[in-house]
């Protein structure tokens, strides 16, 4: 499967990372992903990371993504700072890419200190891990 862009991905390789942000969706207390919304701060900017099917979009933010509700629909969007977390806020990232997978998408992290963060697409649900 080839790989769509909406947005222009943005040049942070070899930028420090200053947080990165995983966006969860609830639904009546059952999670349904683990990062929905990936947000990335690298030289002062957000970059907002989110799938479609086939199709990695891309774009900034000029403000610090917060957790939100619908609670009439019994909606939450927490959010996990993935980045204080793992120990990566102030580590140089090395590279990054997105990949077609045979069930959706990836966007591979690597860090200068070791650490990957994937954030993995799969029939519409995503989710993030740390390696």
């Amino acid at each position: 499967m080839q790989l769509e862009f909406i947005g222009r991905p943005p040049a942070i390789e070899g930028q420090m990372c200053e947080d990165l942000i995983c966006e969860g969706f609830d639904c009546k207390g059952e999670s349904i992903a683990t990062a929905s919304v990936t947000y990335l701060k690298f030289d002062g900017i957000w970059h907002r990371l989110c799938f479609d099917p086939g199709t990695v979009h891309w774009r900034t933010s000029p403000t610090e993504p917060k957790p939100w509700a619908v609670s009439e629909e019994e909606w939450n969007y927490p959010h996990v700072y993935v980045g204080l977390a793992a120990g990566l806020i102030g580590v140089r990232l090395k590279s990054y890419r997105a990949l077609a997978t045979e069930c959706g998408t990836s966007v591979v992290f690597e860090f200068e200190n070791s650490r990957k963060v994937l954030i993995k697409d799969v029939e519409d649900r995503t989710s993030y891990e740390v390696i």
